[in-house]
């Protein structure tokens, strides 16, 4: 089982590894890709290139404590980063066993994404708490996505595709605006992110 967890990662920090930490031990992946993506659908700017903000993941997934894997497939791919497009060449090397892995705050625009329908009948989707944010999406998504929603884990587990399973994991009050912000203030944000990564950062004068 593999699980797809993308992202600017501008940087990479504990709001984005602690909860994928906690999914792994209830789900028990084999891996978690981490993968930056080139230029967001809304065509907002990232701080960092793209080979910095992929390097970062790659500090991550070097640990020996996770399972992480770093993947560059949507910066090689150029252009804007559809997670259509992504999904469909991890499905053709990996197999069927694919979980998307996504916040809270970007499953409220979910109706919005490109293909989204053909995603839910791609993959199962696994939804992450976000501070701030309510999970009852029934005022915020259409009916369609809502009625995939399922509770019991081991029935959403018995398909490969078509459902979405809400997690109830920790919450984190990190942002990578936040980090970014108190770098450019001179502040060290060394318990928002992993040292290896504020390393990274302070090595590359990131976000000066």
């Amino acid at each position: 089982m593999i699980g797809v967890f993308g992202g600017s990662f501008d940087p990479i920090h504990f709001g984005h590894i602690k909860p994928l930490i906690e999914l792994n031990k209830e789900f028990n992946f084999n891996n978690i890709l981490l993968i930056p993506c080139n230029l967001s659908p809304s065509l907002k700017k990232t701080n960092a290139s793209a080979i910095d903000r992929f390097e970062m993941t790659k500090v991550i997934s070097q640990s020996n404590t996770n399972n992480f894997l770093s993947d560059d497939r949507e910066i090689k791919r150029g252009g804007i980063s559809y997670s259509y497009d992504t999904l469909r060449d991890i499905k053709n090397i990996y197999g069927q066993n694919i979980l998307l892995i996504i916040g809270a705050d970007v499953f409220l625009n979910f109706d919005k994404w490109y293909n989204y329908n053909k995603i839910i009948n791609m993959v199962n989707i696994i939804v992450l708490n976000r501070p701030k944010y309510n999970t009852d999406f029934n005022n915020s998504l259409p009916k369609e996505i809502i009625d995939k929603i399922i509770t019991n884990k081991d029935d959403f587990l018995n398909e490969k595709s078509g459902y979405i399973y809400l997690f109830n994991n920790s919450e984190y009050n990190i942002s990578s605006t936040i980090i970014r912000s108190m770098i450019k203030n001179k502040k060290e944000p060394i318990s928002m992110t992993p040292g290896s990564v504020y390393s990274y950062i302070k090595r590359n004068k990131l976000y000066k």
